[in-house]
């Protein structure tokens, strides 16, 4: 069963028959999932001893530790903060409390953290190389770099925002890749459809959430800019726009909002593409 939204964070926690001895519930064999941003963790089917494993995440989750610093910090810098918080390299206590990793999840080298500023949890995760001759993980291979959208004139984010490239620009390329074609939305007029593209996105209601038109890498919405793009089979139309976000409706206000849009043709997005595949290739 998937417990949240798996573009945000969510968690798949099932027994699996097969795996158990018939009515015996001794190690409770199953698998357990972690999806955040989009990426599944671990990165294969494992086993997961869930009677073992659950407890500690259960204790984590309920208890998460309080620390607006690195709540609010740069995602990349966070993470590597709490993996030496939780594997200091020198004799200094490891602190377990912000470790969200079970068993199934460490064996492949995933590690997840969270942090919470009181009122939400932030999760963190990557899947990691391990070096054995240090006893620990390679925290070089995030790829740090900037990434700006600059959409008639404007510039998303609206302030230098640290990019972990290797995470951000696969899906960005899966989507200028694969644009949904709607010659509806692509045609109207700019407010109302960077305002249905969000709804399709981010509905109220229990709708699905439809990413398909969501063109907005994580360093671009940890500012509340949001981009959206749709295809009328020949050229991409891209719509940007930075909001205000209303907490107490955990959605962002679409009232007298500036919307810049330009329209890409397909030889552009072609070399948008080249020049990702580019810069994962020298990672």
């Amino acid at each position: 069963m998937i417990i949240g939204d798996p573009y945000k964070f969510a968690i798949d926690m099932q027994k699996i028959e097969e795996w158990n001895y018939s009515g015996d519930n001794t190690f409770l064999n199953g698998v357990l999932l972690f999806f955040i941003d989009g990426a599944i963790f671990p990165t294969e089917i494992r086993t997961a001893t869930l009677i073992s494993e659950l407890e500690p995440l259960k204790n984590v989750l309920e208890n998460p530790i309080i620390d607006k610093r690195l709540f609010n910090m740069e995602k990349g810098d966070a993470y590597m903060e709490l993996y030496d918080l939780t594997f200091p390299e020198n004799d200094a206590d490891h602190n377990y409390g912000y470790h969200l990793t079970p068993a199934s999840l460490s064996e492949d080298h995933c590690h997840v953290f969270c942090v919470s500023d009181g009122l939400k949890t932030r999760v963190l995760g990557a899947h990691l190389d391990y070096l054995f001759d240090r006893s620990r993980h390679n925290l070089e291979t995030f790829l740090n770099g900037v990434l700006l959208f600059f959409i008639d004139g404007a510039i998303f984010p609206t302030e230098i925002r640290t990019a972990t490239l290797i995470s951000e620009l696969e899906p960005l390329k899966n989507v200028l890749e694969n644009p949904i074609i709607d010659k509806r939305l692509f045609n109207m007029e700019k407010g109302d459809a960077y305002m249905e593209l969000y709804d399709l996105t981010f509905p109220e209601n229990d709708a699905d959430h439809n990413y398909g038109y969501h063109l907005t890498p994580a360093s671009l919405s940890e500012d509340h800019c949001h981009v959206f793009c749709v295809s009328d089979g020949l050229k991409t139309r891209v719509l940007g726009a930075h909001l205000d976000y209303l907490f107490d409706r955990s959605r962002h206000n679409l009232e007298n909002i500036q919307v810049k849009e330009g329209v890409v043709s397909k030889e552009d997005v072609i070399r948008i593409i080249k020049y990702i595949d580019q810069l994962l290739e020298k990672r």
